[in-house]
């Protein structure tokens, strides 16, 4: 256990970090766009920029993937939220059909979530933190009556599974093709099915930038430092 409430937060909180503190600030955070306006550029960040001007990103929703995975998603819990569910539910399904994203719009999923490919599910009340990395064929879903929770900058790899009540530490790292079963500590890199720990990565330089990637992780020290 990674020593966190088990429960999943209200709508209407704020949701903490999970993980070690170490790993990244450990600090509170609004998991949904809490104006119309904001819905447009929640997510903003070098890897999903927010296009200038109104006509632009209605443009993008259509020609730019990982925008319009980002703002379909928010518009679904903007509309949610306020139970204008007929909306919701064209936004949920234009972002099923534009991109692969079908997520629930229950879910608590912190700003900066970056969709690098298409088809990726995310279930019931489903916790995800800042500046997540999801990739293709990902899937966060229920098992025996618990949803996964991910602690900030975690990066999930194509095709891994995480269901059930599953907590990921801040900045771990989840292989291609892996089902996970089990908690992973923060910063670790795990990767099988079932999954496995391998190592422990080192601190991230940037968050946005993807893990694999120089600046993904500061340089190991220089003998004898």
């Amino acid at each position: 256990m990674l020593g966190v409430n088990v429960h999943p937060p209200e709508m209407d909180r704020p949701v903490t970090s999970i993980g070690d503190p170490t790993a990244s600030p450990n600090l509170d955070w609004t998991t949904r766009p809490q104006s119309w306006a904001a819905r447009w550029s929640f997510d903003e960040n070098r890897a999903t920029p927010t296009p200038r001007g109104w006509l632009r990103r209605f443009a993008y929703l259509f020609v730019d993937q990982r925008y319009s995975a980002a703002v379909l998603l928010r518009l679904t819990q903007y509309h949610y939220d306020r139970r204008h569910l007929m909306r919701s539910r064209i936004a949920g399904r234009m972002n099923g059909v534009l991109n692969g994203i079908e997520a629930n719009p229950r879910a608590q999923i912190g700003p900066g979530v970056i969709f690098h490919h298409h088809r990726v599910v995310i279930g019931g009340r489903t916790v995800i933190g800042r500046n997540a990395h999801l990739f293709t064929n990902v899937n966060f879903g229920l098992r025996a009556g618990g949803y996964p929770r991910l602690g900030d900058g975690v990066t999930v790899f194509a095709n891994a599974v995480i269901t059930g009540h599953v907590e990921i530490g801040d900045e771990a790292v989840v292989g291609p093709n892996s089902v996970v079963l089990g908690h992973v500590a923060a910063r670790t890199v795990v990767a099988g099915s079932p999954a496995v720990p391998l190592r422990i990565r080192r601190p991230p330089l940037d968050p946005i930038t993807q893990f694999g990637e120089p600046g993904s992780e500061q340089d190991p020290p220089s003998v004898g430092d």
